[in-house]
């Protein structure tokens, strides 16, 4: 889930430590992705939801 929000380019790592690419994510970062669950719950797709956080698009 979390690598397809990178994917997408809604979500980034707050930091991508040694060759296996570990991710860390600050607790900010976890507040955006439940708030990127939640507007999937509502049926707005990851495309709206990336303009959403660009400040693109309203809901």
């Amino acid at each position: 889930m979390i690598l397809n929000y990178e994917d997408k380019g809604i979500l980034l790592p707050d930091v991508k430590t040694g060759s296996g690419g570990n991710r860390y994510y600050t607790p900010e970062t976890l507040t955006r992705i439940r708030a990127i669950r939640r507007l999937q719950t509502l049926g707005i797709s990851l495309d709206e939801i990336k303009l959403y956080f660009e400040d693109a698009a309203d809901l």
